[in-house]
């Protein structure tokens, strides 16, 4: 599957734009950092491949040889950046997506007035309607659709089956997600705030993806992280 509708290059797009704006020394995420996360998050060797445009991160003045960003203390994510996730969510809506997708994003950041779009539109002599041309050419793939009776809430069924991976997460990899001491996921875990169960025939303890984005959610932009996004 392209890294355009990968759902778990998501929370690593986040990571990255998180990791930026820490090292930059700023307490609050812009779009710009979440556009790079993004590009960053469905690049392959520093190349995005979005139909027949390629984007070359380093012509864009971006590294993508990075380790994988290990934030710690988070910045919040300012007024726009929190609005970026919510649009997002209504674009996968409109796009009849089972989860919100690194493709959504795109197509909510290409905007102008971002310092990074707007060096790729000069590159590549682009603009917001060529941009999201472009993203709408790749095809939603099957597995990404959603279904005609899923729920009104777009939670799709994949989310409440512990035997998918792809829709869990180990407390650490919520930990990094949330922006917590892996101690205060697990508090939360035994205080019931934060919902978590054992897979059959195994000891670990699983997370389901939608039960963090909740919990985002509930947290808001003001405690330093992202809106729910529902998967």
């Amino acid at each position: 599957m392209s890294n355009l509708f990968n759902p778990d290059r998501v929370i690593l797009a986040a990571t990255h734009a998180i990791e930026r704006a820490r090292a930059q020394g700023r307490n609050e995420v812009e779009p710009d950092d979440l556009l790079i996360g993004f590009l960053l998050a469905v690049s392959r060797f520093g190349v995005v491949q979005i139909g027949s445009l390629s984007i070359d991160l380093v012509a864009l003045g971006l590294r993508f040889d990075l380790d994988e960003p290990k934030p710690g203390v988070k910045p919040r994510y300012s007024l726009r950046a929190a609005g970026a996730f919510d649009r997002a969510v209504r674009v996968a809506r409109g796009d009849g997506a089972a989860r919100v997708l690194p493709i959504h994003f795109l197509a909510v950041l290409g905007e102008p007035g971002i310092p990074t779009f707007d060096r790729l539109a000069v590159n590549h002599g682009l603009d917001y309607a060529s941009w999201r041309a472009a993203l709408a050419s790749c095809v939603l793939p099957d597995e990404a659709t959603m279904p005609a009776d899923a729920p009104a809430d777009g939670e799709h069924a994949s989310v409440t089956r512990p035997t998918e991976d792809s829709a869990l997460l180990s407390p650490e990899e919520a930990a990094k997600v949330l922006g917590m001491h892996i101690q205060t996921v697990r508090g939360y875990i035994r205080s019931g705030k934060l919902p978590a169960f054992r897979v059959a025939g195994e000891r670990a303890i699983r997370i389901r993806r939608h039960d963090v984005f909740a919990l985002l959610e509930d947290r808001g932009p003001a405690d330093g992280v992202a809106p729910r996004l529902r998967s």
